[in-house]
């Protein structure tokens, strides 16, 4: 095939330096291609390619299945692997080692906790956080606070003794320590000549550890690949800034991938009013970029296509629509479901009418009690989750029936993707997929922050041939102004005032 510029001078860097490297690949520039073809060139190297997780490790496994020089691992298959070198000892893996912990040292009169004090560790544990101070500003980061100031220093000794009782020897190890645990001892997790990094924008402080620490001492070199403008994952640890830091901790050099091989001309124009340097492949498609009503979602919208959202009350709302109409339409994320399911569980009643009264009730207070706290992310969830729990409940008397119909909305990938069924996603599950055509809930979108203008983004470039902004009406009912408005009417060559 015919390589791009950009492509070659990775090649030619690969082949032909011997520094650290990171490549900013932009949405659909050929990343897993290029890695590959890279890998061919390489031979003389012994090569691990890093995963981000598992799904995105046996795509590449598949593709590099013929390069013996090649090694391809998830993050946590090095680590768990690093474990058992160290303590020479098989490892059992136990998924709820930790949380059986911390229920142990969380009193009964503080059962409520126990969830945040269970993501306060694992967020320690992406932070590398183990000190004191560190553990008390993971907190604060996290909007893992109590809403009782006065539980602060318990939340913080709770989640101190969880980390030291990790450390501690034992049969079992659970996901998070198999990460964890070689980061924090600075465990040796390897030792080849070239370690590629898939989705660096993606890696937590313990993942990049870990990507260190598998270089051969002396002359390895690290070639990190990634796209600083689909780091979406904070709320997980993500550390932002990953890519930045490869380039200032090992003096990489930067190379761009930037033409996109996924997204038609008019997608491209849209985007690059967050990233300039995105580009259309030669002989790209113009498609089409429209802003659309909420009928004419509904009267458009079908099978092959995908739904895109920030919130999940919007998601949950038109997919009931839909349905009412005869349609066949899951929402990817059965951990979506679960939220709303807890939600039902809370409310104590096996009548809807009454379950949303005694819920709308919690979520005032808790809300309340929340934004108190600063911990807005955490109300604005809450108050999403139960207007989807409100927009599924409709025409329902029985929750056991809402119950099943949760159950039943809220699929894994596989069944989301079933002939038929027209997939509706937020932004992170969007997030490696592509579609012919996108209808984007362009409303539920801001772009007054970096990581918005990121989710608008990477919502954006999931569109291979359409992409419609669908403006779904305010509680005003009047249709909100389109962010892209502007420039749609640049696009057309309208030199007429925005509406």
């Amino acid at each position: 095939m015919a390589w791009s510029k950009y492509q070659e001078d990775i090649f030619r860097f690969g082949e032909q330096e011997q520094g650290h490297l990171v490549v900013v690949a932009r949405a659909g520039t050929g990343k897993t291609t290029t890695i590959k073809e890279l890998c061919r060139r390489m031979t003389g190297s012994r090569i691990l390619v890093c995963a981000f997780n598992n799904k995105i490790r046996d795509e590449l496994t598949l593709k590099l299945q013929n390069l013996r020089h090649v090694q391809v691992k998830g993050m946590n298959q090095i680590g768990y692997g690093t474990m058992i070198r160290h303590r020479g000892q098989k490892l059992e893996v136990d998924r709820y080692r930790i949380r059986d912990y911390v229920r142990r040292i969380v009193p009964e009169e503080h059962k409520e906790a126990r969830g945040d004090v269970m993501r306060l560790v694992a967020m320690c544990m992406a932070n590398l956080a183990t000190r004191y101070e560190d553990i008390e500003q993971t907190m604060f980061n996290y909007d893992l606070r109590p809403t009782e100031p006065a539980l602060e220093a318990l939340y913080c000794d709770w989640a101190a003794a969880t980390l030291a009782f990790s450390e501690v020897p034992a049969p079992t190890i659970s996901f998070d320590e198999q990460v964890y645990l070689p980061a924090k001892l600075n465990l040796t997790t390897g030792s080849y000549d070239v370690v590629i990094v898939d989705e660096a924008q993606d890696l937590n402080a313990c993942q990049y550890r870990i990507v260190l620490n598998a270089v051969k001492p002396g002359r390895g070199r690290v070639i990190a690949v990634g796209d600083d403008r689909q780091a979406i994952y904070a709320f997980r640890g993500a550390d932002a800034d990953a890519l930045a830091k490869f380039r200032k901790d090992l003096r990489a050099s930067v190379l761009p991938l930037s033409v996109t091989y996924r997204c038609p001309r008019a997608v491209v124009a849209l985007a690059q009013k967050i990233v300039p340097d995105f580009e259309a492949a030669p002989g790209a498609i113009e498609g089409t970029v429209t802003c659309v009503t909420e009928a004419e979602f509904l009267d458009g919208v079908s099978e092959g296509d995908a739904v895109i959202s920030r919130t999940n009350a919007a998601l949950s709302k038109y997919c009931m629509l839909l349905l009412g109409k005869g349609r066949r339409v899951r929402i990817i994320g059965r951990d979506l479901g679960s939220k709303i399911d807890a939600l039902l569980t809370r409310a104590g009643s096996a009548n809807v009418k009454t379950a949303l009264e005694v819920l709308g009730r919690y979520v005032d207070n808790e809300t309340e009690r929340l934004y108190a706290a600063r911990k807005d992310d955490k109300a604005e969830e809450l108050l999403d989750n139960l207007e989807a729990l409100r927009a599924i409940s409709e025409g329902h008397v029985s929750v056991e029936t809402v119950r099943a119909k949760v159950s039943m909305l809220f699929s894994d990938e596989e069944q989301a993707g079933d002939k038929g069924v027209i997939p509706f996603m937020t932004v992170h599950k969007a997030k490696g997929l592509e579609f012919d055509r996108v209808w984007m809930f362009e409303s539920t979108f801001n772009t007054r922050s970096t990581e918005g203008e990121n989710l608008y983004y990477v919502a954006a470039t999931r569109a291979q041939r359409v992409l419609n902004l669908v403006q779904l009406p305010r509680s005003d009912g009047k249709a909100p102004k389109s962010i892209a408005v502007e420039q749609l009417k640049a696009l057309k060559g309208d030199k007429g005032e925005p509406e």
